[in-house]
């Protein structure tokens, strides 16, 4: 019976062993050799294991035999009270198989709070050198950003020494500036004044010549047309005569014609009486006729030249004067296009004088 619980709890214990070996992982490099101690002691119980395995089976079977062949009393109760034995020996391995259940847990948990305390104790440590360190650079941030304070402080005092000069001499300049372009502005104002004061006074000039030549102009134009009045009075008094001259010359042409009818026939042709071979009296007296009216046509011949010589002169001096008053409407056209030019021109320059004064 001894040698039953002996193995039993030797089964117990290796295969405890076996499961906290497997269960168990050391995470840590000293537990290395630790957990090759172990193993071979697994092995080893595993080996015993078997071999008690072996000997419960052959006893199990002795058990049975004993029942069925009808052992003697003893035997058979003391087979009974080894199969108590058993069922009691199950319900303690049970029992152990759950302590150590519960015992490899707890292994298992405290493994992991070892761990967590060893995480907890580095994270410690990392924070407590990060604390350091921080203060370490807190403490030389802060002497750095005080020395960083006090050039600031210093160099802002120097920006506002220097812009408060600064705008010193730029109200200075600034007066100085407004000085001279005020003096500027006087001296371009008086020398543009005293340009516009000379255009002005060229302009006057030009305006006084513009003026005379205009007003030659306009006597030009009296006279021309006082001239034209007079030419025309004199083309209608020549046209006049010339009428008159027609008439006479119509009448002389009518009076010549008539004297010509009445002439004979020989002394028409340019015949002379002086050839005729019978020299009576009616004959002679004829001939003096038509000596008379021959003398008399040859009187007006010349009359009627000259009236023809004055038509023409006249006609010609009509067509001399029309040319002329032509030319002198031309003239005074051109003239008085010139002189208004003139004056625009002028008008222009005094209105641009005056806005350049007034500016």
């Amino acid at each position: 019976m001894e040698s039953v619980l002996a193995l039993v709890c030797m089964f117990c214990t290796v295969a405890l062993s076996s499961r906290a070996v497997e269960g168990v992982t050391l995470p840590h490099a000293h537990r290395h050799k630790r957990l090759q101690h172990l193993q071979e002691a697994v092995d080893r119980l595993v080996i015993r294991q078997r071999t008690d395995h072996i000997l419960i089976n052959n006893l199990q079977k002795a058990v049975l035999e004993a029942q069925e062949g009808g052992v003697w009393p003893e035997r058979a109760g003391r087979a009974e009270g080894e199969r108590r034995a058993l069922s009691e020996l199950k319900d303690a391995v049970n029992e152990v198989r759950g302590s150590v259940n519960l015992v490899l847990e707890e292994q298992h948990h405290a493994d992991e709070i070892l761990e967590l305390r060893q995480e907890l104790a580095a994270l410690r440590s990392e924070v407590k050198h990060l604390k350091e360190s921080r203060e370490a650079e807190s403490r030389k941030n802060l002497a750095h950003s005080q020395t960083q304070q006090q050039r600031e402080a210093v160099t802002a005092a120097w920006v506002v020494d220097n812009v408060r000069r600064l705008q010193d001499a730029v109200v200075d300049l600034q007066q100085a500036f407004n000085v001279t372009t005020a003096m500027h502005d006087k001296q371009e104002v008086e020398s543009r004044l005293l340009v516009v004061s000379r255009d002005l006074g060229a302009l006057r000039g030009s305006l006084a010549a513009v003026t005379s030549k205009a007003e030659a102009a306009a006597a030009t134009v009296t006279a021309l047309q006082e001239e034209l009045t007079s030419l025309t009075q004199d083309s209608h008094r020549s046209a006049g005569k010339v009428a008159t001259l027609e008439m006479e010359v119509s009448s002389i042409h009518e009076d010549f014609s008539d004297l010509l009818v009445s002439l004979p026939e020989g002394l028409v042709s340019g015949g002379h009486t002086q050839h005729s071979a019978k020299p009576t009296q009616v004959h002679s007296g004829k001939a003096t006729m038509g000596t008379e009216e021959k003398v008399k046509g040859q009187r007006l011949e010349p009359r009627v030249e000259a009236v023809e010589t004055g038509l023409g002169e006249v006609q010609a001096s009509s067509m001399q004067l029309l040319a002329m008053l032509e030319a002198l409407e031309a003239r005074v056209e051109k003239d008085v296009g010139e002189v208004r030019q003139e004056v625009a021109k002028l008008e222009y320059k005094m209105t641009a004088a005056q806005d350049d004064s007034k500016t």
